[in-house]
């Protein structure tokens, strides 16, 4: 450090100027990469997970929907309220359908295709139980189609 006792004061000056300038261009380019990743994993987040979260919303909502549209079938008095708790069966599985096939390619690789498919296979099998129910009901047998619904196949799914 003698070299530096014996330069003069602006040599001094100088060189801890460009110390400090060193040390803020090292402190910029840092900040720099630090903020385009951040600015990756935001894209990330809204540009999938956002999305696919929404979705999953909706596809949520609509299945208990369709769950209550069910048991308003079973429990129907009349031909008209089981005619009209068909028909929002009928609508609301559409309206599914239509959000599933917008989240399938937003799902992640990996875990959360997993648990995706286990899902869907799980709500075919409560698909299938509920159709039994239905069918019940639509024959004339309210009693065993609520039965099916509230403590049978589609109950256990």
């Amino acid at each position: 450090m003698q070299w530096f006792n014996d330069l003069r004061l602006s040599g001094k000056l100088t060189v801890s100027f460009a110390l400090v300038l060193s040390i803020t261009i090292a402190l910029g380019l840092l900040s720099m990469t630090r903020i385009s990743h951040m600015a990756r994993e935001s894209e990330l987040v809204t540009g999938n997970s956002m999305p696919s979260l929404d979705k999953l919303g909706a596809i949520n909502a609509l299945a208990g929907r369709i769950r209550l549209a069910q048991i308003r079938l079973a429990i129907a008095k009349t031909p008209q309220d089981a005619a009209n708790a068909t028909k929002d069966i009928d609508a609301r599985i559409g309206e599914r359908e239509k959000y599933v096939k917008e989240y399938e390619p937003l799902a992640s690789d990996g875990d959360e295709r997993a648990t995706w498919q286990a899902y869907q296979q799980e709500w075919s099998a409560y698909m299938q139980a509920a159709n039994k129910s239905r069918s019940m009901s639509e024959s004339g047998q309210n009693g065993a189609g609520e039965a099916e619904l509230t403590t049978g196949e589609a109950k256990r799914k």
